[in-house]
């Protein structure tokens, strides 16, 4: 199964606070799969991530985002993915409008908080998180749910001619010993149904590669260079040489703050691009890379006609050359 590299990380469902139900339409994704400009149009991200903090009946997905989901918001998830004429849909319909190459589609797990202890009824058996062997028939149910609609709303649609299910994604971004014994079973599983894991642990959990990795068949190391800035260009220097040692992908950090041409993300954003170059860490042509860019970022890029647009998409390209900003310090 060839996998293409660049994967687009599309949230929906709820965000923080639940202040926001994010979900896509044909309008808003086409910036990310169609890159346009005064000249030309092309193809762009050749992948994309579904993945949520918060269902839509409001309880979290992924820890540290309030009370941990049960089995109507691991349902509710499926439904948000499938929300007719968004997400999915908007990204197959794309596709489709554009005469694009299908785009490989990954989509997160809901995660099985250890603290739930209600998660509700599965066969007849009243699941509790505190035991693994609940875990993990959680999990193995819910990929087949997903399966199910998969294949009902898109297969049966035609829709699976435009985005091809790659695999699933582990949505904790730290690794605890309980997810450590269950995440082998899980993975076999996967890799028994015909589809791949990924991961993107944050840069502090990366240690764990050192020690054993439970065999995710794609890892990508989070840099935090976005959120840290105070810790200068090195940090990807630093995210490159664990990349390199570990054979992971690098994630590259961008959020609406870098509409702004003025602001510090900016140019921190043109550190994650031009530190990719073969002249530097050269991680752009690396195996597999993530792109984290928060809610709707590109589309704001393009529609404000930034030039951190067409940079991006030089970098997926591998066109991209050296950019300068006011006191680049290398």
């Amino acid at each position: 199964m060839k996998l293409k590299r660049h994967v687009f990380l599309m949230y929906c469902g709820f965000g923080p606070g639940k202040k926001e139900y994010r979900k896509w339409n044909t309008v808003e994704v086409e910036p990310v799969l169609v890159y346009r400009n005064a000249e030309s149009t092309d193809s762009f991200f050749p992948a994309v991530l579904f993945l949520a903090l918060i269902s839509g009946k409001g309880r979290s997905l992924i820890p540290g985002f309030g009370a941990p989901g049960n089995k109507e918001d691991w349902l509710a998830w499926i439904d948000d993915v499938l929300l007719p004429g968004h997400n999915l849909e908007a990204v197959a319909r794309t596709v489709e409008n554009h005469k694009l190459p299908p785009v490989d589609v990954w989509v997160s797990l809901p995660y099985p908080d250890k603290a739930q202890k209600d998660f509700g009824h599965i066969a007849e058996r009243h699941l509790d998180f505190k035991r693994n062997d609940d875990r993990i028939l959680s999990l193995k149910w819910w990929i087949n749910r997903f399966l199910a609609a998969w294949h009902a709303k898109i297969k049966a649609g035609g829709l699976h001619r435009y985005i091809s299910l790659k695999g699933f994604y582990w949505p904790a971004e730290r690794m605890t010993l309980k997810d450590r014994l269950l995440l082998p079973d899980l993975i076999s599983y996967i890799r028994s149904i015909g589809f791949k894991t990924l991961w993107i642990p944050y840069y502090a959990a990366s240690h764990f590669l050192n020690i054993t990795n439970p065999g995710f068949d794609i890892t990508v190391i989070q840099p935090n260079y976005l959120q840290k800035p105070a810790l200068g260009w090195d940090r990807l220097k630093k995210t490159a040489q664990k990349a390199d040692k570990y054979r992971t992908g690098i994630e590259i950090e961008l959020d609406t703050a870098a509409v702004d041409k003025n602001s510090p993300q900016y140019r921190v954003v043109l550190d994650y691009l031009n530190r990719g170059l073969p002249e530097f860490e050269g991680y752009m042509t690396c195996p597999f890379l993530a792109y984290y860019t928060g809610y709707k970022t590109i589309l704001q890029l393009y529609n404000n006609k930034s030039p951190l647009y067409t940079y991006l998409y030089r970098f997926v390209k591998g066109t991209l050359k050296k950019v300068n900003y006011l006191g680049i310090p290398y």
